[in-house]
């Protein structure tokens, strides 16, 4: 049984979203690109990413589905910006879910050392009673 609730600031509909739209690398840096400025058209963006002007248009139209990316037109170029309010609730559930099941790994020097080596003989037995 876990003892930390785990608090989720989005929805897990949209945490699943969100996590499939980065789970490819282009996407990831387009991010990034997009995070260095504050919007951005495609054309600005295939040249910047690399890769051909259709290719960069699927991962943004991805985006944009997840909620990560906004899209706004703007004469006859589309600008995108990031959506840095879904991105930060999409880091804070992710935040939670790893203080709530990894608090012991990440909370660093405040566990003294003899209670990290009791912790982990004791999921050592754990696991070894379930094989």
């Amino acid at each position: 049984m876990n003892m930390y609730p785990i608090v989720s600031f989005a929805p897990d509909a949209d945490t699943a979203r969100g996590l499939a739209a980065l789970a490819h690398p282009v996407r990831i840096k387009i991010l990034r690109q997009l995070g260095e400025r504050d919007a951005c058209c495609v054309k600005d963006m295939v040249r910047r990413v690399g890769m051909a002007q259709s290719t960069v248009s699927q991962h943004l139209k991805v985006l944009v589905g997840a909620g990560l990316v906004r899209y706004r037109s703007d004469g006859p170029a589309s600008r995108y910006s990031l959506q840095a309010e879904r991105l930060h609730a999409l880091a804070a559930t992710l935040g939670a879910i790893a203080h709530a099941c990894c608090s012991d790994v990440c909370a660093g020097p405040q566990h003294d050392k003899q209670d990290r080596d009791d912790d982990r003989a004791s999921a050592q037995t754990a696991r070894c009673k379930d094989n």
